[in-house]
């Protein structure tokens, strides 16, 4: 308390001597520049006094225009002369005779009296007090030479009567000049009073509180959490007890942050690892912890929302809402949130529960499971059950009616359009069944790829064996070709067949009679290029969008005649396997003009496809 005492009385001391010190200083300027304008002013009025007894030595009454030009070379040329006695500052002085009718008779600057203005204007009220027989003063810009002056002017008498007017006009830069200097002066003075006092400050302050200071700075990295080194402080015996308690505590906190910093990081770690998303929040709802699968399924950056309200983060309605019900209630909540991202819809299972320790709630706890997977191998198989039972519904009521009607029956014609709805519908089944079983077996990753050498002209040689004679029965004109001696591929030869084959079906089947259906294969260096040309119906372009789908069909293929009918699979077989072999699909189509189908295929298998 002593020392602070005298810590409080040095910068008492201190500010009363820079008070003081400013004091003085103000107050010896004003003296000072009071007695520097002063002596200016008496200089000032010797000076015209000086020119008046000059002037009146040499005054004449003769005609205005001679006594101008006498007057005015005499102030030109001898009145400097006769002023020249003077101090220095009189260089910067201007002599004006003014007669009393307010013309200029002379003047001591370049331009000639003649030139000047007559004098006996408000706007000089030296002149005018002097005409009136008194001492005028002024300060202005003068409008002859256009520099500040301080004016001076008084009678000029000859024999007792006033006859003219004696103005002098000294520079007021003159006057700032001295000025100016004494206040350099003073400065100069202040401020080696000044430096003194401050380096007795500094050398004050080092000697008496350099160890307080290395304990505050001490104290105060502690505080910025740097807990390695130790204080050494050389002074009074409790400076170097304070020291020694600085330093226990310094190492004390360091065994701790260490132990937290452990156990915080296998915390994060098994937190990172979670496949669920953890979000945690305090009691004044801000995010407090955001865990990488949390991050990804919120679509956040790293770190992003941590501090900020949680309803300015999280924006679905019923994770909110869950949220909100656990903070009133108290009790843990559960609800399901769905949602659309980048074209497939995401579905979570939420659970929101409170956190307290022994003694006080401290927060909230989120967790998410994601369920989109699951969520969509259930809509898959429900889906999937749907589109077979409609599928199979169909002829399997035309073959039951053909079934009862086959009892019935009493001509030969009779047996044979029924055994002909039979057989067609059967061979619906079958092809349905084939689908299947094809698009089964494409999804059946674990089962190997058989590779093979497949050449362009043997995929056209296939074409033209298996749909010139089926093309020709529905009227159609069916062209398939290939470049010879093309390079071959190594793929897999039931895939690539499986993508020919649908593609070939459903040109020929939405192709109507006297339409045309063109098949080409060619090899270059990125692999095969499959290309299928029809005439046909056409795909519009909001069912281009999903023609892909397994089991959807476009409206006029689902409501056409049953001899042009599909699964609704085909597509989807190309689709997969394409993707099987490392391949892509592209469809061009125009309602109502034609399709045309290319299937790229790489020249090998890309690694790792082969096995799964």
């Amino acid at each position: 308390m002593r020392r602070s005492f005298y810590v409080q009385l040095l910068a008492g001391n201190l500010a009363l001597v820079l008070l003081t010190i400013l004091l003085a200083g103000l107050v010896a300027r004003y003296l000072l520049e009071d007695r520097y304008a002063q002596r200016e002013k008496d200089f000032q009025q010797r000076s015209t006094a000086l020119a008046a007894e000059v002037l009146r030595e040499h005054w004449t009454a003769a005609p205005l225009a001679a006594r101008r030009e006498t007057y005015d070379r005499l102030c030109k040329l001898r009145l400097g002369s006769a002023l020249g006695g003077l101090p220095p500052a009189a260089g910067d002085l201007r002599v004006t005779i003014i007669a009393m009718d307010g013309e200029v008779l002379g003047d001591s600057s370049p331009m000639p009296a003649a030139d000047m203005k007559p004098h006996d204007t408000p706007d000089r009220p030296e002149v005018m007090a002097a005409l009136r027989g008194a001492e005028g003063w002024d300060q202005r810009t003068s409008e002859t030479v256009g520099v500040p002056f301080q004016y001076h002017a008084r009678p000029l008498l000859v024999a007792d009567e006033q006859v003219a007017v004696v103005r002098t006009a000294m520079s007021v830069e003159q006057l700032t000049a001295s000025e100016g200097f004494v206040l350099r002066s003073l400065l100069l003075g202040a401020g080696a009073g000044l430096a003194v006092v401050a380096v007795l400050g500094v050398w004050l302050n080092w000697m008496w509180y350099r160890p307080l200071r290395e304990v505050a700075q001490a104290a105060a990295s502690v505080a910025a959490g740097e807990l390695h080194g130790a204080v050494r402080i050389h002074g009074a015996a409790e400076l170097e007890a304070l020291a020694a308690a600085l330093n226990h505590m310094r190492e004390s906190i360091a065994r701790q942050m260490e132990t937290i910093a452990e156990q915080r990081a296998k915390l994060d770690t098994v937190i990172r690892s979670l496949q669920d998303g953890i979000v945690t929040t305090d009691t004044e709802d801000r995010l407090v912890l955001v865990n990488r699968a949390a991050a990804e399924m919120l679509d956040l950056r790293p770190e992003e929302g941590i501090g900020r309200n949680i309803q300015r983060v999280l924006r679905y309605a019923p994770l909110i809402d869950a949220y909100r019900a656990c903070r009133q209630e108290g009790r843990p909540q559960r609800c399901e949130v769905s949602h659309e991202r980048a074209g497939r819809t995401v579905a979570w299972q939420v659970s929101v529960q409170p956190v307290q320790d022994a003694s006080e709630h401290i927060g909230f706890v989120i967790v998410l499971h994601d369920m989109t997977e699951i969520a969509h191998t259930m809509r898959m198989r429900t889906q999937f059950i749907e589109n077979a039972s409609h599928e199979l519904r169909t002829p399997l009521a035309a073959v039951r009616a053909a079934v009862d009607s086959v009892e019935h029956a009493e001509t030969p014609e009779e047996y044979r359009k029924l055994a002909a709805i039979l057989d067609r519908q059967v061979g619906q089944l079958e092809a349905f069944t084939r689908d299947l079983l094809d698009f089964s077996s494409i999804q059946q990753y674990t089962r190997p790829l058989e590779l093979s050498q497949i050449m362009p002209v043997e995929l056209a040689q296939w074409a033209r064996e298996n749909y010139v004679a089926t093309a020709e029965e529905k009227g159609l004109t069916f062209q398939a070709q290939a470049a010879e001696g093309g390079p071959a591929i190594l793929s897999d030869r039931r895939l690539v067949g499986m993508v020919l084959q649908n593609l070939l079906d459903n040109a020929v089947r939405y192709t109507p009679s006297g339409g045309e259906v063109f098949f080409e294969a060619e090899t270059d260096e990125a692999g095969l290029l499959l290309r299928v040309k029809d005439t046909g119906i056409g795909i519009s372009p909001e069912d281009q969008q999903r023609v892909f789908e397994r089991f959807y069909q476009a409206e006029y293929a689902r409501t056409g005649h049953v001899s042009i009918r599909g699964t609704g699979l085909g597509l989807a077989i190309v689709k997969h396997a394409a993707e099987r072999l490392g391949g892509s699909v592209q469809l061009t189509s125009d309602l109502g003009k034609g399709t045309i189908m290319e299937v790229r295929v790489p020249s090998a298998v890309p690694s790792g496809r082969s096995a799964h």
